[in-house]
């Protein structure tokens, strides 16, 4: 059986490993996997499925049906299949007859373990044919395949996403009583197909596998392809080429529609650090605590914003990170040291209680002194979080050129509230208790004409 299955590190990469076998013996489910672009998801679902029904079939599963995009690439996979099969005398040996070869079926009388003669039919079709009521000598399909049946363009179609979604309800749900759906695809969005079985999992009886490259203790779920280091440095790219959401949907199976985005793209606004007048702001700083070490734990963030006489706000610095109660004092004096913020911002609950103990005793041993504020959590985070959206939209926060935090920073505003972290965004929207325009506005009407970003 292993001969047919991707070695140990490619099903760890495509997220089954084990929990396939599991999955092929559940037969009271449907099964949808969302996997990362290039996790081996099509060759093992496909390929190496299919032609493990071919060399130890079962009566039970001797009807098979397999859907892609469209008819050209269904048939180019189902050539590939019987090619691979009729190829290789080991795989081949339980071969009786080849009883149909065509565009659209792959027909074989094969022997089973016992040495008796099992007909296996594999069908093709693209997506949308017309398969109501599809059988095989009065048998129902007991199992369709449905890999990738949508591509981008489909999915930026209201009409289209739509009609798929129609003709899945009332041609594939409905196919058989007895016949099994397993689909794999892509994340393109909250509109796609994928995405709308998922939504609906628990009325339509699916089962269903989300696999990130990146799982939830941000290890590589493939690292024998995919090192953690490339996978970050492939991430900044593309945060540098201002398509971070683009990487989230391939990437981590995480989508947005831009109708549904609370913080978007084009709201976001851009400074020159090295041209940005200080004099005219009010510097504050705000530290969101953490308490955990672990990998899977929040981050701690020290964030520091500059606030100018018309009330926009520059992110200064963020340094953020999963540190010892040490490591936080110290990072924290070394903000104030380098920014002398007007107030520090510290939530007021047990930990950071604590926490701001420790740092009055602290100030004169460094002989380094801030005002330090207590912040009031009296709405939930995503609430506290979501207030900040009317700010980007009036373009009033602006981000350094080239920080080091702005993948970060940019990745939990785009996927807000859908992403796996938001404690830099969270200590930004605690900026709102603290941080106010400097007093007195500007000295003479003539300084109203210069950019607010300096030369920029």
């Amino acid at each position: 059986r292993r001969l047919f299955l991707p070695s140990p590190d490619e099903c760890d990469a495509a997220g089954f490993h084990y929990e396939w076998d599991k999955i092929l013996r559940n037969g009271d489910k449907h099964f949808i996997c969302e996997a990362f672009r290039e996790s081996g998801k099509s060759q093992i679902v496909i390929r190496a499925h299919t032609l493990y029904r071919l060399v130890y079939p079962k009566r039970e599963c001797s009807f098979i049906v397999f859907i892609m995009a469209n008819q050209k690439t269904a048939s180019k996979r189902l050539k590939e299949i019987a090619d691979d099969y009729l190829s290789n005398d080991f795989l081949k040996r339980n071969l009786i007859k080849v009883r149909e070869q065509s565009e659209k079926a792959f027909e074989v009388q094969v022997k089973d373990i016992h040495g008796e003669p099992i007909i296996v039919r594999i069908e093709a079709y693209g997506k949308g044919s017309a398969i109501r009521g599809l059988s095989n000598k009065d048998l129902r399909p007991q199992l369709v395949i449905i890999d990738d049946p949508q591509d981008l363009e489909d999915s930026l179609s209201e009409t289209i996403t739509d009609n798929d979604w129609e003709w899945f309800l009332s041609d594939i749900v409905f196919l058989g009583q007895y016949t099994r759906i397993f689909m794999i695809g892509n994340n393109l969005g909250e509109r796609c197909l994928a995405e709308r079985i998922i939504n609906g999992a628990e009325e339509l009886n699916f089962e269903v596998m989300k696999i990130p490259i990146l799982d939830m203790n941000e290890n590589s779920n493939w690292a024998a392809k995919w090192p953690i280091v490339k996978i970050l440095e492939e991430k900044e790219k593309w945060q540098k080429l201002g398509k971070i959401d683009t990487w989230f949907r391939e990437k981590m199976c995480l989508a947005i529609s831009p109708d549904s985005q609370i913080f978007k793209k084009e709201h976001f606004r851009y400074y020159d650090p090295r041209e940005l007048n200080r004099e005219d702001l009010s510097v504050y700083t705000t530290v969101d605590l953490a308490i955990s070490e672990k990998a899977t734990a929040d981050y701690t963030v020290v964030m520091t914003v500059g606030v100018n006489s018309q009330n926009q706000w520059f992110v200064l610095d963020c340094v953020y990170g999963r540190w010892n109660p040490s490591i936080v004092i110290d990072q924290v004096f070394k903000t104030v040291q380098k920014w002398r913020p007007i107030s520090l911002g510290v939530e007021k609950v047990a930990y950071q209680a604590a926490f701001q103990h420790f740092l009055i005793k602290e100030m004169p041993k460094r002989n380094i002194y801030v005002l330090i504020e207590e912040l009031l959590a009296q709405k939930k985070k995503e609430l506290r979080i979501q207030a900040m959206q009317p700010r980007f939209v009036a373009g009033s926060v602006w981000f350094p050129m080239g920080a080091a935090f702005l993948s970060e920073l940019e990745t939990e505003l785009l996927t807000f509230p859908k992403g796996i972290h938001d404690d830099l965004i969270d200590a930004m929207a605690y900026m709102e208790q603290i941080a106010h325009a400097p007093v007195g506005g500007w000295s003479n009407e003539e300084q109203l004409e210069l950019p607010f970003a300096g030369a920029i």
